[in-house]
């Protein structure tokens, strides 16, 4: 089985995805963060430069992180990252750096 690297088909799919859930009348898409929207687990103590996480974004997750700010905006989707990791400014750059001038950040604990 060939593995999907990441491209149009995931940005697609992901398109598809937001459309249904707002079609649905789903208003919030929670997404974990470590072993989910990254392939690992960073232990809430990455310590490297936010360009080499960035690396670990799986491409699928990018495309519906892109898909779900770009396609709702009219704000029928809200989006949510959710982790038990205390690294929120890790999260916060590293989602700036994939989604830039896309992102309004709200904390809540």
């Amino acid at each position: 089985m060939e593995r999907n690297t990441g491209g149009r088909g995931d940005e697609q799919l992901a398109k598809v995805i937001v459309h249904s859930l707002m079609r649905k009348g789903i208003k919030l898409l929670a997404l974990d963060f470590d072993l989910t929207i990254i392939g690992f687990h960073t232990g809430g103590a990455w310590r490297g430069p936010t360009n080499q996480l960035a690396q670990h974004v799986r491409p699928c997750f990018r495309a519906l992180l892109e898909a779900s700010l770009h396609e709702s905006t009219d704000r029928l989707l809200h989006l949510s990252i959710v982790t038990y990791s205390l690294q929120y400014g890790t999260i916060e750059d590293l989602l700036k750096y994939v989604l830039p001038n896309r992102l309004v950040v709200d904390y809540f604990y």
